[in-house]
């Protein structure tokens, strides 16, 4: 099974010019039926899960560790009758299906997006980190209906403001998603785009430590968990990243929502560097790349000759990130309950 997902980010990858939605429905039932049925081994969290939907069918009682909307899916399938399967199941399809919607509405090239999906390893966390993927997802589907030359909190961003609170109901984390948005506005409004690049990461390079020991005052529950990469890898995938920005700021045709929320994904890696859990809350600015990366691929001034230059180049990093994540979260070894 592990070469088998190793293999998985092509499969979506050599179909990446087809919108044909039979086909991506064929992949996506593919996906719920893995992480849907995978054995209560498989993650590091899912043995806590599982205990969690235990308790709640002995006695129906709420736990304030976990989040309204992820209770409300455990109580509904205790009341049904069923097992903590059918959690994993529905909560694979709470998880995919909103992606499926978000890249048929904004992505140029869906197969695409779900390749770097994929290959991001957030597929894979979602055998893990449930919750949060759950949250990710819904939160993605906010960014699909968010109008950037409007306020907030305005009558055109109701969706984006619902769904948003759909992905805090899923995981409080994700309320990280109104420091996106204040990054973009800022980003935006006083477009400064290289000096707040610049001094985010300084900030992550000098006051990480610092800035997660004020973390764990507020989730103390997150000193048990070490996640963080090697300090040379982290440091080769941000200049990476920062250069690609400045790249990509000077050839980009048009600067849309997109592209100010993978300049976020920038702020973000740059401000968390070395925190021992990083991908998670990087993940609610990553996302969007899902849809950032096979936009690009038309959305530069370099013109149509460099086009199959611009694909290659995202395939090679998506892979580079694939390469360093995966087997993360103890999805290995994968059993399937069935």
């Amino acid at each position: 099974m592990e070469t088998f997902f190793k293999l998985l980010p092509f499969i979506p990858l050599v179909l990446f010019w087809s919108k044909n939605k039979l086909l991506q429905w064929s992949l996506m039932v593919v996906l719920i039926f893995i992480a849907g049925y995978r054995a209560i081994t498989v993650g590091t969290d899912n043995l806590n899960y599982f205990l969690f939907f235990n308790n709640m069918q002995k006695e129906l009682s709420f736990d304030g560790r976990f989040e309204p909307f992820y209770q409300l899916l455990n109580f509904f399938v205790v009341k049904a009758g069923w097992d903590y399967n059918t959690v994993c199941l529905f909560a694979s399809i709470l998880t995919i299906v909103p992606l499926y919607k978000a890249f048929n509405r904004n992505s140029a090239f869906p197969f695409f997006s779900w390749f770097v999906y994929i290959a991001f390893c957030y597929y894979f966390h979602s055998f893990n980190i449930v919750r949060q993927c759950m949250a990710a997802s819904w939160l993605l589907l906010a960014y699909c209906y968010f109008d950037g030359d409007s306020g907030l909190f305005t009558r055109k961003n109701i969706k984006t403001i619902l769904l948003t609170l759909v992905a805090v109901l899923f995981h409080y984390t994700a309320v990280l998603a109104f420091f996106v948005y204040a990054v973009y506005y800022i980003a935006v409004r006083y477009n400064k785009w290289y000096f707040i690049q610049i001094f985010s990461l300084l900030i992550g390079v000098f006051l990480s430590g610092t800035l997660f020991n004020i973390a764990l005052r507020f989730l103390p529950f997150y000193d048990q968990f070490d996640m963080r990469e090697d300090f040379i890898g982290s440091l080769v995938n941000l200049l990476i990243l920062n250069v690609a920005f400045i790249v990509v700021n000077n050839v980009i045709k048009v600067k849309d929502k997109w592209f100010c929320l993978f300049f976020c994904y920038i702020i973000f890696s740059n401000l968390i560097l070395q925190l021992p859990f990083a991908n998670r809350p990087l993940m609610y600015a990553g996302i969007a790349l899902t849809i950032f990366f096979p936009n690009f691929i038309h959305n530069n001034k370099l013109g149509s000759r460099y086009a199959l230059l611009v694909w290659v180049l995202l395939v090679v990093y998506s892979l580079f990130r694939f390469s360093r994540l995966f087997g993360g979260g103890d999805i290995l070894p994968y059993e399937h309950v069935l």
